[in-house]
């Protein structure tokens, strides 16, 4: 028993002398525009080359090692391809580390430049800034602050101006107190875990992009928002969140709609405060604080990251941007259509094209209808006439049956689609001279 013991410690002792030898000295470093120091694109340096890691099965687990061999100790976040694509070689996939071993290289892995990844998938992560610390009281004030609570009754009105105020004071004190330390706020992903208010940043589920942008909204809603505080408060004290919530689904959690879902749903938005607000608050930042909620409330994927600023565009005037939604007209097509039932065909860039049934139901079916002008009754049903060719112009469709328009809803883009003529929408209106009182057909 004793040899035993002896020879399985011997042959322990061999395989840690081999996997030391066999473990590369490697090099890591962060990279990508726009970022603080602690977090970046990560890199290895191996053979002389510059390369990257693939993301697949990549966790928390290993940003922390990458972090440790960057020197922020062992407290670190995956924060997916936050920090762009890198080019060049794509060093290790399939990265599977405990959280303590001292090089990636020591970690269980695909063999050196073995994957089938694309840059696409390149890995960033975020590291703990021992500088950037929670413990000023109006960093405290903010991390304890429900954020999604805060926004929702400020717009719906029952949020006192009291409350936005403290809130305001404590995030321009914490803004403050960071930067004396050479951080900001966007510095605290991995230190936010320990508050209950922001457990939908919890570091094991958490992107930097939805982090990013809460942070975002609450420098505009201190900066832009409160300081005119007495103009946009009958805003929200109007019917304007029914209304973003009835019309625009503005309400409805969803963890994949992408961005170009804001793209068309900012012209619903605009319209909404147009018709509820005082025109003195009708600007384009109460329009940029609606849009900040999609991120907030959850409406938009938490991978969306988008520029607000280019989202909105040049327009300052609310009016200007309703008008520059895309003008298209619908019809129904297909052989043996009737006046009130056909394929759906939409006109859009000079050319007729059709809608796909992927998400499509009878509340986008009942805004079609009500562009061809038989009110807003109306159901879908499946490819009953099918085109052969053409365009597809629209896919994944999101209406609440109350929008002027279906490019007021949310859709993936014009032209952005993964479907086949197959699956194009055909509906059936309701034709207001067909009635069922005749006594006949009251008994059928």
């Amino acid at each position: 028993m004793g040899n035993i013991t002896t020879l399985c410690c011997f042959i322990t002792i061999l395989l840690c002398i081999e996997s030391t030898r066999t473990s590369p000295a490697i090099k890591v470093r962060l990279a990508g525009d726009n970022r603080p120091h602690n977090a970046g694109r990560l890199e290895i340096y191996y053979n002389n080359t510059w390369g990257t890691v693939c993301d697949y099965g990549f966790d928390n687990r290993d940003a922390r090692v990458a972090c440790y061999m960057l020197g922020f100790g062992r407290l670190g976040s995956f924060v997916r391809n936050y920090y762009g694509t890198g080019s060049g070689q794509i060093w290790l996939d399939d990265v599977q580390c405990t959280g303590n071993e001292l090089s990636l290289a020591a970690c269980r892995r695909h063999s050196w430049g073995a994957n089938n990844c694309h840059h696409g998938e390149d890995v960033s992560i975020n590291c703990d800034n021992s500088n950037c610390s929670t413990s000023h009281p109006g960093c405290d004030v903010v991390l304890k602050t429900n954020v999604h609570n805060l926004y929702k009754q400020l717009l719906n009105g029952t949020l006192c101006k009291y409350r936005l105020q403290s809130f305001c004071v404590a995030w321009h004190n914490c803004s403050k107190y960071l930067q004396r330390n050479g951080c900001t706020i966007t510095d605290l992903l991995t230190s936010v875990v320990k508050y209950s208010a922001w457990r939908q940043f919890r570091v094991s589920r958490v992107t930097q992009q939805r982090y990013n942008k809460v942070a975002d909204f609450m420098h505009h809603l201190c900066s832009d928002i409160e300081a005119r505080d007495e103009i946009y408060r009958p805003c929200y004290q109007s019917a304007l969140y029914n209304a973003l919530h009835e019309v625009c689904g503005y309400t409805i959690i969803s963890r994949s709609r992408p961005c170009s879902f804001l793209q068309s749903r900012k012209y619903c938005y605009a319209r909404k405060i147009l018709e509820n607000c005082n025109e003195s608050a009708t600007d384009v930042n109460m329009l940029k604080m609606v849009i900040y909620g999609a991120w907030v409330m959850r409406i938009v994927d938490s991978s969306c990251k988008v520029n607000i600023d280019q989202l909105i565009g040049n327009n300052a005037d609310l009016n200007a941007i309703v008008h520059s939604m895309s003008s298209v007209t619908v019809r129904l097509a297909g052989e043996n259509s009737l006046p009130n039932a056909g394929r759906l065909e939409i006109y859009y860039n000079n050319s007729w094209g059709t809608v796909c049934n992927d998400g499509f139901g009878d509340e986008d079916a009942q805004v079609a209808c009500y562009m061809l002008g038989f009110g807003r009754s109306g159901l879908s049903f499946y490819n009953h006439h099918v085109k052969d060719s053409g365009p597809i112009w629209l896919d994944d469709l999101f209406c609440t049956g109350y929008e002027l328009s279906l490019a007021e809803c949310g859709h993936r883009g014009w032209g952005n689609h993964n479907c086949g003529h197959y699956e194009d929408v055909s509906i059936i209106c309701d034709n207001s001279n067909c009635s069922t009182s005749h006594p006949d057909c009251d008994v059928v």
